[in-house]
């Protein structure tokens, strides 16, 4: 489990390989078989339930913008100087 918190963790990690190992977890990109995820960790709660894991997904992606958007610097005031100190 340590594995996957280390590459879904958004800090170290791209958002390209981040989608490129949900495709291998879940065969995104072959919908021909569909594979559960039997448990998922989440703020130290261990989700079982089917349901309770797709919100929990869905909360992640869903917010996952607003965080990296406190992430930028507020003192950045164009596109130039945003392309270079980002």
């Amino acid at each position: 489990m340590e594995h996957y918190n280390r590459i879904f963790d958004s800090k170290v990690t791209s958002m390209k390989r981040i989608w490129g190992e949900l495709n291998k977890i879940g065969k995104l990109c072959n919908r021909k078989k569909s594979v559960a995820i039997p448990k998922l960790l989440s703020n130290g709660i261990e989700l079982t339930n089917n349901l309770e894991i797709s919100e929990e997904f869905n909360d992640y992606f869903c917010s996952i913008a607003d965080k990296i958007i406190t992430e930028i610097p507020s003192n950045i005031d164009d596109t130039a100087t945003c392309q270079i100190q980002c």
